[in-house]
């Protein structure tokens, strides 16, 4: 778990089964939702360069699940 703030994608596999984890607190599975959307905006700045990269969905998922967070806290 302690290589999950480098690469929570990995960790997790989506964000929604980060929210699941019933094992985190709240406040960890923002940090951890930060790092998954600077990760995804880096993609999506890669792609946008023709570097390939990320995509967009992902991006839409990972804001969608730290505004689930929010409100539930």
């Amino acid at each position: 778990m302690t290589d999950a703030i480098q690469d929570p994608a990995r960790e997790f596999g989506t964000p929604e089964a980060l929210l699941a984890r019933d094992d985190l607190a709240p406040t960890r599975k923002l940090e951890l939702l930060e790092q998954w959307e600077l990760d995804a905006r880096r993609l999506l700045t890669a792609e946008s360069e023709s570097m390939g990269g990320g995509e967009s969905a992902m991006l839409d998922r990972v804001l969608r699940a730290r505004r689930e967070l929010d409100s539930g806290s």
